[in-house]
């Protein structure tokens, strides 16, 4: 007798997943809105003491200070989001948020600006968060209960986000920069422990691999090829070290498009 019953596009049976609101629903809702919150304070709360992390560092590269981080995080999405598929969305959302508070701590004790500026590459990671969080709602809620909790969390922050000027301009008057990566590292501290200890696992896995190689390869390519682009002016174009970032960039770019981009999983 041919089974005429609907398929089913997760692991989980449909009984599992969440279809109203529930007390363990609101949890799961005010952790992730706690995650993208962070990411927030990742992206959005070191503009308000671009002046300071300027003095700090007696720099004017002000677009590594604010950028580097998306930078970084665009090389970082697809990377964690491919390990989730396969490793668990839960398991990498926590070592997501563990990667960007360590970022935070470093940022907050980088000597000089290469050391900030790796840290900020660090925090970067925390863009992944807002791909995961919804992720994670697609497999703990019925798709359409999902579509309402996703705008609950994506847009929940939204409220942090009118209130943080305020709060981030009292904050760093009296406390200085450091605070806004203290708040940052906490922040993502406190998210992952939530995550880990409230957020379910989902059962849903993707066979694969992980191309970290053909990912790490792009990323620094682009991060050469603009490293040249903003500091040529300022080193020299056609100094040696700042060639040697271009040539190296550029060697890194062209192997990622002819060979690592044709792989099967790229």
């Amino acid at each position: 007798m041919q089974d005429m019953s609907p398929s089913l596009t997760r692991d989980e049976p449909a009984t599992e997943l969440n279809t109203g609101w529930t007390r363990p629903v609101v949890g799961y809702v005010a952790i992730l809105i706690l995650v993208n919150v962070m990411v927030d304070t990742v992206l959005a709360s070191p503009t308000f003491v671009l002046p300071e992390l300027s003095d700090a560092f007696d720099t004017n590269q002000f677009a590594w200070i604010d950028s580097s981080a998306m930078l970084a995080g665009a090389t970082w999405a697809p990377l964690l989001g491919k390990s989730a598929d396969i490793y668990g969305k839960r398991k990498v959302l926590v070592i997501t948020l563990m990667v960007a508070g360590l970022g935070g701590v470093v940022c907050l004790l980088a000597p000089h600006i290469s050391v900030f500026v790796l840290g900020r590459a660090l925090q970067g990671a925390a863009i992944a968060g807002l791909f995961l969080s919804v992720a994670i709602i697609r497999d703990i809620c019925a798709p359409k209960f999902a579509m309402v909790v996703t705008g609950i969390v994506t847009s929940g922050s939204a409220v942090f986000g009118i209130v943080s000027p305020f709060i981030l301009d009292f904050a760093t008057e009296a406390f200085g920069w450091k605070f806004v990566f203290v708040v940052s590292a906490v922040f993502a501290g406190v998210a992952a422990l939530c995550v880990h200890l409230v957020i379910p696992n989902s059962r849903n896995r993707t066979p694969g691999k992980v191309d970290v190689a053909g990912a790490l390869t792009l990323g620094g390519g682009l991060a050469a090829v603009l490293a040249y682009i903003s500091l040529g002016q300022e080193f020299g174009w056609l100094g040696i070290a700042p060639l040697a970032i271009l040539i190296g960039g550029l060697a890194a770019l062209t192997v990622w498009y002819l060979v690592l981009s044709r792989i099967r999983s790229p």
